[in-house]
């Protein structure tokens, strides 16, 4: 339900400030929530790093950066690379861009469909 609105690494980039998020309350708080359980059974601190892996920090609700990156460097999907590379993401989801909501709801997204 989220991954096929937000996962759009060119037509991402062109979503305007204000524009109506795509997914309702009730669907955040569920996402939330598994993702929770999710993040509960997995270790807080990740001891090794195995390569090929990606790795993104800081993302400050920067949707668009986001999908610039996955534009340029392939989005974690089934056509994309997910088989070949694990995804790190750092700290600084969101605060101080204009999408946090969206940044934040890909991420839950893409962790429940990829949990490892």
């Amino acid at each position: 339900m989220f991954l096929k609105p937000l996962l759009k690494p060119k037509e991402g980039q062109e979503i305007k400030p204000g524009a109506e998020f795509p997914c309702k309350r009730e669907h955040i708080i569920e996402l939330a929530n598994e993702c929770a359980q999710i993040f509960a059974a997995q270790p807080i601190v990740i001891k090794d790093i195995r390569p090929p892996t990606k790795i993104i920090g800081d993302l400050h609700g920067q949707y668009i950066d986001l999908m610039r990156f996955f534009d340029i460097w392939k989005a974690p999907t089934e056509n994309g690379d997910i088989h070949a590379y694990d995804y790190l993401f750092l700290g600084n989801y969101v605060d101080k861009g204009q999408y946090s909501l969206e940044v934040i709801c890909l991420l839950f997204a893409l962790k429940l469909k990829y949990p490892k």
